[in-house]
């Protein structure tokens, strides 16, 4: 992967340790300001409140689907079994920090992914990270390991298959969870769950190299195109079984450079 240049010494640290000192709060978020028109870099920007799903869309549609994602007072739910497939945010995102808040109903099985592409005949899971979301009592169902514990490489708050989660800051299914994800420095990753990182790894390390040539994403016919894109959507996963309720979602841009900066380095 290809290295970008790191945001600005003194507001990547400002923004770090705002965002640092609300991640230790346990109690919920306070109401998010209205979404901004145009997304500004340290901004905080609303993706739902509660009041209406105007930064989503569904993967590969121009709206929402028209079923299984459901306002529920402040949550957004999405109903098991319904055949409605991810959302995506109608922004996409390099470097970023995303909170929200979520629960999951019993043996749920769910995901937040980021730096998504949306590439026809392709699913939203070939090319994004993903921030696992699961049941804690949840057991594992591949056939070799049938109803063990499931391990804390694909547990939630892991960066899935990759880098494992800590058991610390599993909450149980029913009670609210608070989620932080930051991308900083175009390469630097870290999961924050109910007040625990759990996650912090680097994009462009030895060790973030060797994990991705042990796992499944480095088969080059299904994952053509995983991990390798510095910008794009955040997702919510429509694992078929998922039952899921989000509330608070917000995301704050942090400074990056653009697109075409990054396809095309050194132009003036």
């Amino acid at each position: 992967m290809r290295h970008l240049p790191a945001a600005p010494s003194a507001t990547l640290a400002l923004l770090c340790a705002a965002w640092l000192s609300q991640t230790a709060c346990s109690t919920p978020l306070a109401p998010l300001p209205a979404a901004e028109k145009t997304p500004a870099t340290g901004v905080w920007q609303t993706l739902f409140d509660g009041t209406g799903t105007h930064a989503w869309r569904g993967h590969g549609q121009a709206g929402m689907p028209e079923k299984g994602w459901k306002i529920e007072g402040d949550s957004l739910h999405i109903l098991p079994d319904a055949g409605c497939g991810d959302l995506i945010t109608r922004a996409q995102y390099g470097d970023f920090v995303l909170e929200l808040e979520y629960k999951t109903a019993p043996g749920v099985n769910g995901g937040v992914l980021y730096r998504a592409q949306e590439v026809r005949g392709q699913e939203i899971w070939q090319s994004a990270f993903e921030c696992q979301l699961l049941d804690p009592a949840w057991r594992d169902d591949r056939p070799e390991h049938l109803g063990e514990k499931m391990g804390m490489l694909h547990h939630a708050g892991s960066l899935y298959g990759l880098y494992p989660t800590k058991e610390a800051a599993l909450r149980p299914a029913g009670q609210w969870n608070k989620l932080s994800i930051a991308v900083t420095g175009g390469n630097h990753v870290e999961h924050w769950l109910n007040g625990i990182r759990v996650v912090s790894c680097d994009l462009d390390s030895t060790d973030f190299a060797a994990r991705f040539q042990k796992s499944k994403f480095s088969e080059p016919k299904e994952f053509p195109n995983f991990g390798k894109s510095h910008f794009g959507y955040i997702g919510l996963q429509d694992h078929g079984d998922t039952d899921i309720w989000f509330r608070n979602i917000r995301v704050m841009p942090l400074d990056q450079p653009s697109l075409m900066d990054t396809l095309m380095p050194g132009m003036p």
